[in-house]
């Protein structure tokens, strides 16, 4: 789930430069797996000819506080853009946080696993967006391994990714032209039909509440 619009635009060597910086910190390994546009192209390792605004991290939510330490002594924190810092946050559940690095927007957003069921929290931000909510995703009949994998680089480097079928039906749903472009990608890399079949279902009835500062829930 995409939770902001960035004006700006970066290639993708720069955005993948990030990925492995953070994917190679001893601090976070085995915690964070990538989502979005980039996948694919972690997949084939080749360049996605294209511009990206941002990186969509998914992090299980007991690792939260790990994540926000790691950010915190790299000096990427700001209490600005994490959800737990937010006055209509009355709850004080975790959406997730915000940081810049290289002054691209990194988006961590906790998920947790229920039986059959992954729970999935992010946020919005006016200064990101255009409006503040919280939002909380239900995504229903789907394993975890169906949701998050690990992928090995011909270098060694192991890196947490969303599946390629996750990646591949979140896109189908949205459909914008960059999104034909990458399904393009995950198509002519290949991927699982059994997997596929699984997950499209669970992406297609997802169920999405908000919140606002006003209190309002959708």
């Amino acid at each position: 789930m995409e939770v902001g619009m960035n004006m700006n635009e970066y290639d993708c060597q720069t955005i993948k430069n990030i990925i492995f910086q953070l994917s190679n910190s001893d601090s976070l390994k085995g915690k964070i797996f990538i989502a979005g546009g980039i996948v694919p192209y972690l997949y084939s390792s080749l360049d996605s000819g294209r511009k990206h605004v941002d990186i969509d991290i998914v992090v299980e939510q007991t690792d939260m506080p790990s994540v926000r330490q790691y950010l915190i002594d790299q000096q990427y924190y700001s209490k600005a853009f994490d959800s737990l810092e937010f006055d209509y946050n009355q709850e004080y559940i975790d959406y997730g946080l915000e940081v810049f690095i290289d002054g691209v927007p990194v988006n961590f957003a906790p998920f947790i696993v229920h039986g059959v069921n992954i729970v999935q929290r992010n946020f919005m931000k006016k200064e990101l967006s255009g409006h503040d909510a919280l939002a909380t995703v239900k995504i229903s009949n789907i394993s975890l391994n169906d949701y998050v994998t690990v992928l090995e680089q011909s270098d060694g480097t192991h890196i947490g990714t969303y599946t390629i079928e996750m990646v591949k039906c979140a896109k189908e749903s949205s459909n914008r032209e960059k999104d034909i472009y990458d399904i393009k990608e995950i198509e002519r890399v290949g991927f699982s039909e059994d997997r596929y079949n699984r997950v499209k279902p669970a992406v297609q009835n997802m169920q999405i509440t908000w919140i606002t500062p006003d209190n309002v829930r959708q």
